[in-house]
């Protein structure tokens, strides 16, 4: 997402991805969801557009849905 101060939509699907981490199951309980980044490219935290020390963002409104098809991806 490019920094721009406004709010943006971001979406992942869960299912697709614990699914394909550890096979299908109704029987798998998600007790935390956490926030990361794990690169070791330190260019990332560097330079113009990077963020700076003691950087933060905020998540709003979060919902866990079935995947929907948005008008602008039809």
């Amino acid at each position: 997402m490019i920094p721009d101060g406004k709010w943006h939509i971001a979406e992942f699907n869960l299912a697709e991805a614990l699914a394909a981490k550890f096979g299908r199951s109704d029987s798998l309980i998600v007790s935390e969801i956490g926030f990361a980044n794990f690169s070791p490219d330190q260019y990332l935290f560097a330079g113009i557009g990077g963020n700076h020390f003691g950087t933060s963002f905020n998540i709003d409104d979060v919902a866990l849905t079935q995947p929907q098809q948005h008008a602008s991806t039809k």
